[in-house]
């Protein structure tokens, strides 16, 4: 069993390493996108600014994502300020 505590703990720190930053919409962010894809996606996507990931979360509700207007824009909100346009 112990030679497998260095395994368990490097793949805790993976899944933790890519877990998306605290703030306001996160909680919109995870419960929206989590239902197709993990944070993962959204960490490998790199940085936009605002019109950029409208244009990505307006695609994402076309492709059957569920959620409210009043979500769409806490998510765009959360993803322009913590994943800005390099």
């Amino acid at each position: 069993m112990r030679k497998f505590l260095p395994i368990v703990v490097f793949f805790a720190a993976i899944a933790h390493a890519e877990s998306l930053p605290e703030g306001p919409g996160k909680a919109a962010t995870e419960k929206v996108c989590s239902d197709c894809h993990g944070p993962d996606l959204i960490l490998s996507m790199g940085g936009a600014d605002r019109a950029a990931w409208k244009e990505v979360v307006d695609d994402m509700v076309t492709r059957g994502a569920k959620a409210t207007d009043a979500q769409v824009k806490e998510i765009v909100d959360y993803l322009a300020k913590n994943f800005p346009k390099k």
